[in-house]
């Protein structure tokens, strides 16, 4: 197995069609869904979806980062990708960074992070300070940080096999994650546009974190201080 991409699924009847249709590789791969105690009709529309690189995984609900946590361990794939349930993956990206990764002797490969609102989609102003590099490091490049989320990324099943997301953590997760993966990995940037980041719906990230903002910003707290 070349490529597993773990997919947390909460309430997700609405995207998580288009999502799973995204996701397209000439490679061998594996499409790990985890239903995290969704209450709506995922499961049943995942379970129709007529692609057996589909595996889907019914739970109680614990949470984003308990489910990815999940998904690492399961993964049988050389190389891991995220994906959220309402976002899509751009158009042949999986190809492209497990070129990417091979040729150049690394651990991960960053891409280009879209916003998308309906069906328009808009560059990210940090991203410009990311120019495409064959070989890199955290150290070399600090502005990696900019996209400091888990998706637009291929990584090494080795090099995060040990690493986990903070499960006590609703907001900002995903930093000290990466932070640890990149610290001692050897790393890629390309400027093709990897992932397609869902900002237009009522329950994004996004959206959520703006009703939520104490919470957020406590948490984002809390994560500079592990960081």
């Amino acid at each position: 197995m070349e490529v597993s991409v773990i997919i947390p699924i909460y309430n997700a009847e609405k995207t998580i069609e288009e999502t799973i249709h995204s996701i397209k590789s000439n490679y061998e791969h594996e499409i790990i869904c985890i239903n995290d105690g969704s209450k709506d009709k995922s499961a049943d529309i995942i379970s129709k979806i007529d692609n057996p690189n589909i595996v889907l995984v019914n739970r109680e609900n614990k949470g984003a980062a308990a489910t990815r946590n999940e998904g690492i361990s399961i993964a049988k794939g050389k190389y891991i990708m995220f994906c959220d349930a309402d976002d899509k993956l751009g158009d042949g990206i999986i190809d492209k960074m497990v070129d990417a990764i091979k040729e150049n002797n690394t651990d991960i490969v960053v891409g280009k992070v879209l916003h998308l609102i309906g069906e328009e989609v808009r560059p990210i102003k940090t991203y410009n300070e990311l120019s495409a590099i064959e070989h890199t490091s955290l150290n070399r490049t600090p502005e990696i940080t900019q996209s400091i989320g888990p998706y637009g990324k291929l990584y090494k099943n080795e090099i995060i096999r040990d690493i986990r997301f903070d499960e006590d953590i609703t907001f900002c997760e995903e930093h000290t994650f990466n932070l640890k993966a990149w610290s001692n990995s050897k790393i890629t940037i390309i400027d093709d546009q990897a992932y397609l980041y869902n900002i237009g719906i009522e329950d994004s990230i996004v959206a959520t974190s703006y009703k939520h903002i104490e919470k957020y910003l406590n948490d984002a707290t809390e994560v500079r201080k592990r960081t």
